[in-house]
């Protein structure tokens, strides 16, 4: 079905393969977000395959996943595997651990190329929180990419050039929305490029663009809505439409996507409040709250059930 060696005990539900399809890499510790994009993905109706490339799995949480009925396709891949199949191909990447499980989802990509129109890769300390199947249906068949403009950046595409690529990060690492097919040569030179500088994938992701002139074939879509730099300024609302809550900003009424960032722990939390302006403070508290508030019902109490920790 993938094309060989990345099958190895590959596990997938018996739901139908969709065109799209959305890459996640995460470790056990990530599992509060990634158990949020598995069951929100459900929640919000999303058409689109999961491919979670995984830790070893408690045991407990594997059979919630293989006993539930998500209306979507999930493939499970070992990340071990994945890695050892990765190392074969560019025995020189990566130094440490982190920077191979954020590599590795470029390298994935490049694998399901020709099983899909179109790919995303998300973030494992994200969270679902709309139906975001269209996206894909937009950029499907065309030769743009949809990524987000860097979260605490304001800095402008026709401004990136040789001489800042060093310093600055116009767009953000995901979601990359795009045909994997017309892309993966961008990835593959990613990997190449990582072998030599091991350079966060951020920066190696804008300074590949940049090199291939790439750039104008870049949909920067706005940060507030899928990555969140908002979180820290502007007032959020819970809305319920059609039996589903969602999270709305205000004053412009946009309907957020994708939550990033590790909300759903309390240290965490607190560390972002405390590092807040003074007068926006209160905003983030309560925007924090509602989020919080998604994270427990992602992972509580929809189809695949994970309790989060009691220190959250």
């Amino acid at each position: 079905m993938f094309g060989g060696s990345i099958e190895i005990n590959m596990w997938a539900n018996k739901q139908k393969k969709s065109r799209f399809a959305i890459v996640v890499v995460g470790t056990n510790s990530y599992l509060p977000a990634i158990n949020g994009i598995i069951n929100g993905l459900d929640y919000y109706g999303n058409k689109v395959d999961l491919h979670f490339i995984h830790d070893k799995l408690p045991k407990e949480y594997l059979k919630e996943i293989e006993s539930s009925d998500l209306n979507y396709r999930l493939v499970l891949q070992d990340f071990s595997e994945q890695e050892k199949l990765m190392l074969e191909e560019y025995p020189g990447i990566a130094n440490n651990i982190f920077q191979r499980w954020t590599y590795l989802r470029y390298w994935y990509l490049t694998k399901i190329k020709n099983e899909y129109q179109a790919t995303a890769m998300l973030d494992g300390d994200s969270i679902v929180v709309n139906n975001i199947t269209p996206w894909f249906e937009f950029v499907s068949g065309t030769d743009y990419l949809l990524t987000t403009y860097h979260i605490f950046g304001s800095f402008e595409l026709e401004n990136y050039n040789e001489d800042n690529m060093h310093f600055v990060q116009p767009v953000f690492n995901h979601p990359l929305i795009c045909d994997p097919k017309k892309w993966s040569d961008i990835f593959h030179f990613m990997l190449k490029r990582e072998t030599v500088h091991h350079e966060p994938d951020m920066f190696c992701l804008n300074k590949s663009l940049l090199l291939n002139k790439r750039i104008d074939k870049i949909i920067p879509l706005l940060d507030c809505r899928w990555v969140g730099g908002y979180i820290w300024v502007s007032p959020l609302r819970k809305v319920n439409l059609g039996g589903k809550d969602y999270l709305v900003g205000i004053p412009q009424m946009f309907r957020m996507n994708v939550v990033h960032g590790k909300w759903w722990g309390k240290g965490f939390r607190e560390n972002q409040i405390n590092g807040a302006a003074i007068d926006n403070k209160e905003t983030m508290r309560n925007n924090l709250k509602m989020i919080y508030d998604l994270y427990k019902k992602l992972n509580e109490r929809h189809k695949v059930k994970f309790l989060l920790p009691e220190e959250f």
